[in-house]
């Protein structure tokens, strides 16, 4: 089996092995306990040694040593004016004399001698699967994901892709066109046409321009011949199998022009002929612009009609706030919001979310385009000129009203169901697509609370290239920012974050550091709310031409052990965005909560600190407005308190076939939509 298909079972808690007697199986049980503290459950006959190696790939194993060899206790010890002179005795051997040779060390710390690790740790269970069982339960994750209406992030696709490939896997259903369109250009496989329409072709020939071609302008196509062909057989196919649906198109007649003319479209039959000519033709109007004709005309219901029959539910709700604000009446609003599809539960959940955000009226736009987050801050002038304003006795009625709406549409979907109370803290993973993969990585704006007795590291380590930087923000009410990074640590150190140094010279391998000391930055930065983590590729390069991990460690004794105990990894995950700056996690300071952030942001800043953040409160505050608890309870006939009288039991603590976990991100969304 593929190391890809293992790598990923290893991050839902499974090792994938076969029976043989060619190994040491009690060297690999002690060495998997020792090193990373896993417990394998099963038949141990299944152990194998290439499990060790996925266990190194996604734990991390050897890293490269900081630019602090004695960090933290180290660094505490050197004054301003030491950290701030090894700074630039480094940069002058790197920038300055173009050396990046070999990894920069401090040349005023004192030498070290650690203290022995000694702590204790947190058994993580893993069962063992051979190969049979590994490829089912593969199975029923690939379906699960391509089940889903929500765009796959990196991992998740590459997943779906190779299990295709390597199984020969056919598809019945695939919800997601963003998934459709990017395996299309991935296995080249006419089969899939089925899951989209000739109107999407305008979404297929974008990804392919950005993803073969580095170009995000549809009005600079320089397609190669193999790929215009390819274009023109995808349009021809809808026309062979009578699936054209030309109006469909009129939005976008700028565009398919432009492409018909580039690829030298040649009509296939007669609808292809009459396709050609509509889309030329000045008089034929887009759907859209009989849905304002009806607004103009004040008549709303006609316009929901209208949208919903020629345009679908999807655009019923991007139109959502459009309709309402030109709604003059209670029944109106019910109107449109009762012709919402009960089997819309994603596009609710968006909703409710986008309606329940402080920031409305200061508008912060966030969406997806190529699997990276794009923010877009509304400004004075946008703000005066915008047509869709809702009042705040508006909101709030949308939100009741799609809040019972929620209800009703998942009402009943399970039987028994007993809910630990931890998934108050579950976030809902509606937005998914631009995060990145690894062990326990949870869904955006998942909280876990810090133990008081433990201490929180951050990390990143990094090759093949030659500066990454892990930065830090403390961020208080006002969304004023105090930055802990290269640029300041020198000046902002023993006030309770201790910087391992920056390393600009690690293309053979280097390692960044944060440790946190909450109390000590509570007492130094009163009005503080949150702590915001970032990454960003500081050499003029993006995440995906280089191997990049992040993530975080847990530990009792900071200056005791390796600054990278494996063991005391809570999660790891690769940052492989097409950009150079990533938020990675938060820490709530009020109530101790380890906050997910996880989002790769479509930006080439190489420098942190110059970013509006103000957006990141929507993710921080999202489990108080919905969470995994509230769906499960929405969903289930009757909840128990007892665990054993379930059918269906939602839980990190309790291990089984009828269990899913916090990090189980494709089952929860296969019973949410």
């Amino acid at each position: 089996m593929k190391d890809i298909f293992k790598s990923y079972l290893f991050n839902k808690r499974y090792l994938v092995g076969s029976d043989n007697n060619n190994t040491d199986k009690e060297y690999i049980a002690y060495s998997l306990a020792k090193l990373f503290a896993i417990k394998p459950i099963g038949d141990l006959k299944l152990l194998s040694l290439d499990m060790l190696e996925i266990a190194k790939a996604a734990m991390g194993f050897d890293i490269p040593k900081p630019f602090y060899l004695g960090f933290p206790e180290s660094v505490k010890s050197l004054s301003q004016n030491e950290l701030l002179f090894d700074q630039i005795i480094h940069y002058i051997k790197t920038y300055g004399f173009n050396d990046f040779s070999e990894p920069g060390h401090s040349v005023f710390e004192a030498p070290l001698v650690r203290k022995a690790f000694n702590e204790h740790i947190t058994i993580r269970e893993f069962k063992l699967i051979d190969e049979k069982r590994a490829y089912n339960v593969l199975l029923e994750i690939v379906d699960n994901l391509i089940s889903s209406s929500r765009p796959l992030n990196n991992l998740d696709f590459d997943l779906v892709s190779s299990f295709i490939t390597e199984y020969s896997y056919i598809p019945t259903n695939i919800k997601s066109k963003n998934t459709t369109i990017r395996l299309l250009l991935s296995l080249r496989d006419f089969r899939l046409l089925k899951f989209i329409e000739l109107s999407d072709v305008i979404k297929l020939v974008e990804n392919l321009n950005y993803f073969n071609y580095n170009n995000k302008s549809l009005k600079r196509l320089n397609l190669k011949n193999q790929d215009r062909i390819f274009i023109a057989r995808v349009i021809d196919y809808f026309f062979i199998n009578n699936r054209a649906n030309i109006e469909m198109c009129f939005s976008k007649k700028r565009v398919w022009c432009g492409l018909l003319h580039h690829i030298h479209y040649k009509p296939i039959n007669d609808d292809a002929h009459l396709f050609i000519a509509s889309i030329r033709d000045k008089g034929n109007i887009s759907p859209y612009h009989y849905i304002n004709s009806y607004i103009e005309a004040k008549d709303i219901k006609k316009a929901t009609d209208f949208i919903v029959d020629k345009l679908g539910n999807g655009s019923l709700i991007r139109y959502l706030s459009y309709l309402v604000s030109r709604a003059t009446t209670k029944e109106e609003i019910d109107y449109i919001i009762n012709s919402i599809s009960a089997t819309s539960t994603i596009p609710l959940i968006q909703l409710i979310m986008y309606y329940s955000s402080s920031s409305y009226e200061g508008r912060i736009f966030t969406f997806n385009k190529f699997n990276m987050l794009k923010r877009h801050y509304e400004n004075k002038e946008e703000a005066r000129r915008r047509k869709t304003k809702l009042g705040e006795e508006t909101l709030n009625e949308l939100r009741a009203s799609l809040i019972l709406k929620l209800k009703e549409t998942l009402k009943n979907r399970l039987s028994t169901v007993y809910i630990d109370e931890s998934f108050k803290n579950i976030a809902i993973p509606y937005n998914e697509a631009t995060t990145m993969a690894g062990e326990m990585v949870l869904p955006k704006g998942s909280r876990i609370k810090l133990p008081d007795s433990k201490k929180l590291r951050a990390f990143t380590y990094w090759e093949r290239v030659d500066d990454i930087d892990l930065a830090c923000f403390i961020l208080d009410k006002d969304n004023h920012k105090h930055e802990i990074s290269w640029r300041t640590f020198s000046t902002m150190n023993n006030l309770g974050i201790t910087f391992s140094g920056d390393q600009t010279s690690g293309y053979k391998g280097g390692s960044e550091y944060f440790d946190i000391d909450l109390k000590l930055i509570k007492e130094n930065f009163p009005n503080s709310q949150y702590i915001i983590f970032t990454n960003n590729v500081y050499s003029e390069n993006t995440f995906n031409n280089c191997l990049c991990r992040a993530g975080y460690m847990l530990r009792d004794n900071v200056d005791s052990g390796d600054v990278f105990e494996p063991k005391t990894v809570k999660s790891a995950f690769t940052i492989n965005a097409e950009s150079s700056f990533a938020y990675l996690f938060s820490i709530d300071l009020a109530s101790n909560e380890f906050i997910w952030l996880n989002m790769a942001i479509d930006s080439y800043n190489n420098i942190a600190g110059f970013d509006n953040m103000s957006f990141l409160r929507k993710y921080i505050n999202s489990t108080k407005v919905l969470n995994m608890y509230d769906l499960f309870s929405f969903m289930a006939t009757k909840l128990v308190n007892e665990a054993n009288k379930a059918t269906l039991i939602v839980s990190d603590s309790i291990e089984g076939d009828n269990v899913i976990h916090s990090y189980d991100i494709d089952k929860m969304l296969k019973l949410i939509e």
